[in-house]
């Protein structure tokens, strides 16, 4: 099947993504839990309430798409979130303040969460409308890769150390912003 040039990046670039992100967050609510002792019940609204935030990022995300352009808003959406995301392991690592990590997950889910849709928008924008079903479809694919790889991989780290799990996704959210960068027209 042809593909746009840069597709393949772009889809590899989403299972690294995928599993970049699983190493770690799923296990926040246990670091919350187990070491911070937050009740679970607050872990599970705090997280459900991060999430929720996503919605209105993937709006503004698109929107911005539209504005400044696909690959300027995926790169910057990544690079920030690398830097979020290594803040959090920071506050992991120093036992820093409970609120400082509160306010740095759903800030880090918030801005990152305006990669996808311009990720979208550029294969749509690359994609004839005949392959986009297609093309879609291996993107999926590389989002369930990730699933599959990332927590197995994040459950044999969080046996050492969460901050190295953190500072571990920074690194990928930071390689894979520089990746678009060099090879994503």
């Amino acid at each position: 099947m042809k593909v746009p040039a840069g597709f393949w990046i772009l889809s590899f670039g989403e299972a690294v993504l995928t599993a970049g992100y699983a190493v770690s967050f799923p296990f926040l609510a246990v670091y919350l839990s187990g070491h911070r002792h937050i009740p679970m019940s607050l872990v599970g609204l705090f997280l459900a309430l991060s999430l929720f935030m996503t919605s209105f990022a993937h709006v503004i995300g698109g929107e911005l798409a539209d504005v400044f352009g696909r690959k300027k808003i995926m790169v910057s959406a990544l690079f920030t979130r690398a830097v979020l995301i290594g803040a959090i392991a920071w506050v992991i690592k120093a036992d820093g303040d409970i609120l400082l990590l509160l306010a740095l997950h759903p800030l880090g889910l918030f801005v990152g969460s305006f990669y996808s849709p311009a990720a979208r928008a550029w294969v749509a924008d690359s994609t004839p409308p005949e392959r986009r079903m297609k093309v879609y479809g291996i993107l999926r694919i590389g989002t369930n890769a990730g699933w599959a790889v990332g927590p197995a991989v994040g459950g044999l780290m969080a046996a050492g150390s969460y901050p190295v799990m953190f500072g571990f996704t920074a690194l990928v959210y930071l390689v894979c912003a520089l990746v678009l960068t060099l090879f994503i027209k």
